[in-house]
Formats: C-alpha cells, structure tokens, sequence
C-alpha cells in the first residue's frame, strides 16, 4: 500500500518524510488527503503540529498510546507542495522524541474525501486500535471500506 524509500537520512513513506526529529506530511498540490499515524513504541507519546499563528485555537495536541492509531485530514489550497510538520514527546515526563523513532506514517490510499471536507484539516480518528478507524472515516463519509483497510493493515 505504500512504498518505502531511504533518502539520505530521510525515511519517506509515501508523501512523509522523517527529518530533524520531525514527521513532515507532505500534501500534495490542490488537493485534501488523509494520513495515518502509527505508535510502534512502547510509550504513550503526544504528537503536536505548531501553528504559527494560533489565535484561539486549540490546537493540533494529540495522545498516542502504544500500538494505536490516528488518521489527519489535510487540505492544501496552494498550487505547490505543502509541508504539515509534527513533532513526538514522552507523556510523561515531557521530552521531545526523534518521531522516526516511535511512529510510522502515511497517505492513506485510494480514499474518496467529500467536497464538503476539502479545505478542512483535523484528526478524523484519534488514538484507535486499527479496527477503531473505520468509525472516523464513516462519521465524516470519507469513501474507504473496512476491506480496504484489512488490505492495508497486511501490508
């Protein structure tokens, strides 16, 4: 479901790249795509996205206990590449992590994201075993099957 590549000291796995302790999504042009996090350590860690201009917002904080997952809605209305940035940390106590360490990440492939969500960006499933997902992608009507999922969960 996605490749694998080395580049470097980079470690890219379809539209991600690891680089300075950081997971770079990279979203491709005009477009809103879905990408998955996966907690490989054996530590809860959190997972943050740095804005640069806050305002009121929350934030883009999220746990990620061991083994479990997330999927991130990202839109890019720009005609170039975007980058989408996260840094990982301990829980507890709190300390920065070398992401390429303690998660896997990808674009999820093959998914049909409805016109009303493509300029939205946010968690659709947070912190889930991986059979937890499909609720995430069915509250939101993102067009992607439990068959699917069990097909990429083998690879």
């Amino acid at each position: 479901m996605f490749r694998k590549l080395i580049i470097g000291s980079c470690l890219i796995l379809s539209n991600v790249a690891m680089a300075n302790n950081s997971a770079n999504l990279i979203i491709a042009p005009n477009q809103t795509q879905v990408f998955w996090l996966h907690n490989i350590s054996q530590q809860t860690i959190i997972i943050d996205h740095q804005t640069s201009n806050p305002g009121a917002s929350a934030g883009w904080g999220s746990i990620l206990h061991p083994g479990n997952w997330s999927l991130l809605l990202l839109a890019n209305d720009k005609a170039s590449k975007q980058l989408f940035i996260l840094t990982c940390a301990n829980e507890q106590p709190y300390q920065r992590l070398d992401c390429q360490k303690v998660i896997k990440s990808g674009q999820l492939k093959g998914t049909a994201v409805p016109l009303s969500l493509k300029n939205y960006q946010f968690w659709i499933s947070e912190d889930q075993p991986l059979s937890g997902l499909m609720a995430g992608i069915k509250k939101w009507k993102i067009g992607y099957t439990s068959q699917q999922l069990q097909s990429f969960s083998n690879n």
